[in-house]
């Protein structure tokens, strides 16, 4: 009745800075909530299944030694996640087929792999 995904950070328990809702969680900061609900309903789908599969997290700090821990998440959360992709899923639709761009954050992996040094940033900028 359940899933893992192992997932490591640079601290479990730190604090970490998102500009839509402040500080939170590293599950937050980085949508693994959002992930782990759409592998339960793509899972659920899938399978034919009535209920989701309990998703857990199994995070790794990147500390020395590193500290551990199994997450879990509650329903109602994957709920809310869920609706919002589910609001988002026309663009996300356009933007995996070319017919719109997506939107740069130049913070996530994509953003990094397909950055062109075209400009000087001030070092204030960095931790924008």
């Amino acid at each position: 009745g359940r899933f893992s995904d192992l997932k490591t950070a640079r601290s479990l328990r730190e604090r970490v800075w998102d500009p839509e809702i402040g500080y939170c969680s590293f599950v937050e900061a980085y949508g693994y909530i959002a992930q782990m609900a759409l592998y339960a309903e793509i899972e659920k789908r899938m399978t034919g299944r009535n209920e989701w599969l309990e998703p857990l997290i199994v995070g790794v700090s990147k500390e020395d030694p590193p500290d551990k821990a199994v997450i879990n998440i509650d329903e109602g959360r994957m709920e809310v996640e869920l609706e919002e992709i589910e609001k988002r899923m026309e663009r996300i639709i356009q933007v995996k087929y070319g017919g719109e761009k997506p939107l740069r954050c130049e913070k996530c992996k994509y953003c990094r792999a397909t950055n062109q040094l075209n400009s000087i940033i001030h070092f204030s900028e960095l931790v924008s």
